[in-house]
């Protein structure tokens, strides 16, 4: 019990860096207000203590979907400051895109997920890991046991494929990235394997 402690402490340290990391870099690319740019230290969601860290390929979201993308990328590393902070207590508060009145959580940004698609496939591995995982029907609740991450900062509706940034690539090797005992990568032929060797 000792080492898990140790090792839990170890992951919260790290995960505080790679927000304070985050923060002091993304002031070339996060603007006041959404524009549709990108952040390259969007950090991710779900639990950061939890034994799986899951890395897509981008974020599944158009391009001119602007208060979305200011949302989940441009604003992901403050929400988590906030959380963290005690700010943001309801974990199962929704993400509403079309008002600003409504904070996201970075824990469990969407409490449902779509009939199909990625966050389908993350709930059906962690459940399959976590049999006793209590989920009424598409709920995320995938998001209790594991990380999710993207390779790429960019946002796009259909893959846009091996395009990692020098900033993403960096971000990425940051050691509370690194520290998961188990890492998905949930990304096909997205990298090849000498990227992912040297990742």
């Amino acid at each position: 019990m000792p080492q898990k402690l140790d090792n839990m402490r170890t992951q919260k340290n790290n995960f505080i860096k790679a927000i304070e990391f985050a923060l002091s870099n993304q002031s070339g690319f996060v603007e006041n207000k959404p524009s549709g740019k990108t952040n390259p230290y969007y950090i991710g969601f779900g639990n950061p203590e939890s034994d799986i860290i899951m890395f897509g390929q981008e974020k599944a979201i158009a391009s001119n979907n602007v208060e979305q993308i200011w949302l989940e990328s441009n604003q992901n590393p403050n929400q988590w400051k906030r959380y963290l902070s005690g700010e943001i207590k309801e974990k199962h508060q929704r993400f509403f895109p079309q008002t600003k009145t409504h904070y996201q959580n970075p824990l469990r940004p969407y409490c449902y997920y779509p009939k199909g698609g990625t966050w389908k496939n993350y709930q059906n591995i962690i459940s399959s890991v976590y049999p006793d995982l209590h989920r009424e029907d598409h709920e995320a609740t995938f998001l209790d046991q594991s990380f999710i991450s993207e390779v790429n900062s960019a946002v796009a509706k259909i893959q846009l494929g091996k395009q990692v940034e020098n900033e993403r690539a960096e971000f990425l090797n940051k050691d509370f990235f690194k520290e998961f005992p188990v890492t998905i990568l949930a990304i096909g032929n997205y990298l090849k394997p000498d990227q992912i060797e040297n990742w």
